[in-house]
């Protein structure tokens, strides 16, 4: 609902605001999540599904019936999709900013712009923020 939310011709900004952070709290109960880095993996996962074909979707939907799943499962699925297809896991797809080598070789503060580590503030709990590392999804 949160995705496909309009405002009426007869609702106010004001109602469609407060309608929207009702649907979108909703989103986030139905699913469980209460701390911020949930928060951002549901999201991510929900990004990644909008790129999928729809022969991975559907196996993805499949396999949330109870919950949805971490970034890990729906990608395990999606390459075991696509290599029964004999397609070669991430062939020819390219990553935003990368077309053509755009952003490769190139050393930002030292560290490649893929691999550079980047201190952040993280609010895991309501009253609490930590600092944290938070490193490439290779590197990890």
């Amino acid at each position: 609902m949160f995705d496909t939310a309009k405002k009426g011709p007869q609702e106010s900004w004001r109602q469609f605001g407060y309608q929207l952070r009702s649907y979108y709290s909703y989103y986030t109960s139905s699913r469980k999540v209460t701390e911020t880095e949930e928060l951002m993996e549901l999201v991510v996962v929900d990004k990644l599904k909008e790129a999928l074909p729809n022969d991975a979707l559907r196996q993805i939907a499949l396999q949330e019936n109870k919950s949805w799943l971490k970034i890990d499962e729906p990608t395990e699925v999606v390459e075991a999709v696509e290599s029964s297809r004999g397609k070669p896991s991430g062939a020819s797809v390219p990553r935003m900013g990368m077309a053509s080598g755009e952003g490769r070789g190139r050393e930002i503060g030292g560290a490649s712009p893929l691999h550079r580590q980047e201190q952040i503030e993280v609010k895991n709990a309501p009253l609490k923020a930590q600092t944290t590392m938070r490193q490439c999804y290779r590197c990890a």
